[in-house]
């Protein structure tokens, strides 16, 4: 969306907007039928395929028909304090809640991993205050 919205403009940018808006509405409509049908037909491996296939070629109409939209005034440092601790935060909270029912959710491990995950959340808001570009994480 963001990539529409910067690479047009006035009435360009209203109809590839309402394009992309009507192709998300017919995919979220059509995809359960599509995905159904898909699965019986090839297996649930088929929906992997046809990722695949869209993959392949949205790709060179990608290239062709979207501008570069790098700033170049933006930091290139990769930020691996904040990618560390993101981490830190989803996998004991993710392990906790998926794990609670089983392991009961007041039992130490549950509360211990939510309260890693906490001090991480903590330690992830303070060092993200004081980096110089806190949304490159990926290095991009």
């Amino acid at each position: 969306m963001s990539l529409l919205s910067v690479s047009a403009s006035g009435s360009g940018q209203v109809r590839a907007v309402t394009l992309w808006g009507g192709a998300s509405a017919v995919g979220a409509a059509a995809g359960p039928l599509v995905g159904g049908l898909l699965v019986d037909g090839t297996g649930w491996q088929g929906l992997f395929w046809i990722d695949a296939a869209i993959a392949l070629a949205c790709v060179p109409v990608t290239l062709r028909g979207v501008a570069e939209s790098k700033d170049p005034d933006r930091s290139r440092s990769i930020d691996f304090a904040g990618t560390v601790l993101i981490a830190t935060v989803l996998a004991p909270a993710l392990l906790a809640l998926s794990e609670g029912a089983q392991w009961g959710w007041t039992s130490a491990q549950v509360l211990g991993c939510f309260a890693l995950a906490a001090a991480a959340a903590v330690a992830f808001v303070a060092v993200e205050r004081r980096v110089e570009a806190p949304s490159s994480t990926c290095g991009c």
